[in-house]
């Protein structure tokens, strides 16, 4: 079970600012937040004590917006509902669009952690970017997310190395980006990391951070400075690209955050006395926890309106969105983790255009638990998108394995209320990496091939993908059964409960596949005490009455066993499976039967390939 959410663009942590910038961009009363928990001020000591909200002066950023910019063309998808349903909306087609694609990015190893460097000096490559689009679009994909600014150190990244704005040579590589993009039907959801440490935006940022304000997501979300850094960023990167031709018409949407939060153990969350005034001009009294949650969730409102109002000033039909993890409630699944955002809040309210939530397989949550943890369970009136997903390789060790889970999570995600999912990633993540996921074109393309619109128009289905257990949940005979032992436990997909037909052999058990499949391998988990001598039959067939005996096992069987059937060339036309145990010591019973898809003839399991820069 993941502790923290996966966040695969590994950034690095600690920058140290020159002392001349800091000098020349600080006000002398900043106060630098410690690393450790904030200490507080002797201000706060008294419950009634107002804490003073220090305003910014920032001379480079302008106080107010431009009143209009250059033409630019309507973005091609749009939003709308339909009956009350939320959705997105292709105003070229007039046909509903459903977001389906990839997490791309290229990871680059630098000193000790990985940088996503895709759109860096020297790294990006035209030729590879058109190949993979090409290969998208052909297979039914129509959007890919890339997290623009996960570039953090050195001369080939988003901001300039020394200076202020950003780098041109990255600019360029966007666009270029861009263009091939729109050239093969793609669309593009460009997501923030964060404010990119070079080029002067995280030093304006810090100049609110303090005791009362952390630095970071909190100062950056409740303090002048943070939202007025923020600003120039996007009026930089967007003002770049707009001189530079960008087809910005071709991007769906603008992700402020790829994930938003607040930090929860630092200040002023951390903080039990006083009142502090936030961005938004408002007062909160920081002894009561309510007054604390609407701090955060005003807070965060008022930050994405303010940075919404700038894209639009310059882009005016864009779509803004601003990803997130699922919060911590009612469904603990990241203990520990010092994250908060109450995107139910949000939902009721907030200028974003559509929600991009983020849901990984295997966190220890299932769909419905994580959803009523987004707070999807009321009326959604915008779009929500699944803009990351994945199967993580220690979760999931077999790839024929992860295509199946993560085509039933995307299934089972449709009646939560998503409709559009991106898969993290296309490539595979680096060998060695805590988080690391199966890649799209991993093993001869199996999870690109397995959710592919090509292959699977509707990705609120499932198909028989190799390997599938094809006895799921299927309609189940037996010759008898324990009240509390029934036999559809030995088709739950669970092998710590069982069947028991609760009387000794000679004792059956048949599987109805509801319709003939082609049949690959069976497995039988045994469930017997005490252990000791067995012998099972199998028998196999397209109708009850003309079922063939296909196998015999016997032998010294314990609890857990698992009795595996391969036929040498895998048996079609088969929907009945049944199991006649004659011989044995305990009272019949088995923990999981298994009907298994085939896999190709020709499969073969080759190592992922990683690009290298």
């Amino acid at each position: 079970m993941m502790i923290s959410p996966p966040r695969r663009l590994i950034i690095s942590i600690v920058f140290l600012l020159a002392t001349s910038i800091l000098a020349c961009r600080v006000p002398q009363t900043t106060v630098t937040t410690p690393t450790s928990l904030p200490i507080t001020p002797h201000s706060m000591q008294s419950s009634t004590a107002t804490i003073p909200f220090l305003p910014t002066a920032i001379s480079s950023i302008p106080t107010s917006r431009p009143t209009s910019g250059p033409a630019i063309d309507d973005h091609r998808i749009a939003t709308h509902r339909i009956y009350g349903i939320a959705g997105f909306f292709d105003q070229v087609t007039s046909k509903s669009f459903i977001p389906r694609g990839a997490n791309y990015f290229i990871l680059v190893p630098v000193l000790d952690h990985y940088e996503n460097r895709l759109f860096g000096v020297g790294v990006y490559e035209h030729n590879r970017t058109q190949d993979d689009f090409e290969a998208l679009s052909a297979a039914g994909y129509n959007t890919v997310r890339i997290v623009m600014d996960g570039c953090t150190t050195g001369d080939g990244c988003i901001g300039l190395e020394y200076g202020e704005g950003l780098n041109p040579a990255y600019l360029d590589n966007m666009v270029d980006l861009m263009n091939l993009a729109k050239e093969t039907g793609i669309f593009l959801l460009f997501a923030s990391e964060d404010l990119p440490v070079l080029g002067g935006y995280d030093a304006l940022a810090i100049q609110d951070a303090s005791q009362i304000f952390a630095a970071g997501h909190n100062a950056e979300y409740l303090t002048s400075a943070g939202i007025l850094a923020a600003e120039k960023y996007w009026t930089d990167l967007l003002t770049g690209l707009i001189a530079r031709d960008a087809p910005l018409d071709n991007v769906l949407g603008w992700e402020l955050q790829g994930e938003g939060y607040f930090q929860s153990d630092q200040a002023p969350f951390t903080l039990d006395h006083g009142k502090i005034k936030s961005a938004n001009g408002k007062t909160y009294d920081l002894t009561e926890a309510s007054q604390k949650q609407a701090l955060a969730v005003e807070g965060l409102r008022f930050y994405i309106e303010q940075l919404r109002q700038t894209i639009l000033t310059y882009d005016p039909t864009a779509l803004v969105t601003m990803g997130f993890f699922a919060p911590d409630s009612p469904n603990t699944w990241r203990e520990g983790v010092a994250r908060y955002v109450d995107t139910a809040s949000l939902l009721e309210e907030s200028s974003l255009d559509f929600f991009d939530f983020h849901a990984y397989p295997g966190t220890g949550l299932s769909m419905p638990e994580l959803a009523q943890n987004f707070g999807l369970g009321g009326h959604v009136t915008k779009p929500i998108l699944m803009g990351e997903t994945g199967a993580n390789t220690w979760i999931y060790p077999q790839i024929s394995d992860a295509a199946i889970v993560i085509q039933d999570w995307i299934a089972a995600s449709c009646t939560q209320g998503f409709s559009g999912w991106l898969y993290w990633g296309y490539y595979p993540s680096p060998a060695g990496l805590w988080d690391a996921t199966w890649g799209m074109v991993d093993q001869g393309k199996n999870i690109f091939n397995a959710i592919s619109p090509a292959r699977q128009p509707d990705a609120c289905t499932t198909s028989e993908l190799p390997g599938r257990n094809l006895a799921l949940g299927k309609p189940v005979s037996v010759s008898a059964a324990l009240p509390d032992q029934p036999q559809a436990m030995a088709v739950d997909g669970d092998p710590n409960t069982q069947w028991s037909a609760g009387a000794f052999p000679t004792q059956w058990i048949e599987i109805d596949l509801s319709a003939p499949y082609s049949i690959g391998e069976i497995r039988l988990t045994v469930g017997m005490w005490p252990a000791g001598e067995t012998v099972h039959q199998l028998w196999i067939g397209n109708a009850q009455d003309t079922m063939r005996l296909v196998a015999e096992f016997s032998g010294q069987e314990y609890d857990f066993d698992v009795l595996n059937f391969v036929p040498a060339a895998s048996l079609p036309n088969i929907r009945f499976v049944r199991v006649v145990t004659i011989e044995s010591p305990s009272w019949v019973s088995w923990r999981e039967i298994e009907v298994l898809v085939p896999f190709p003839v020709n499969a073969t399991s080759t190592p992922g390939f990683t690009p290298t820069p």
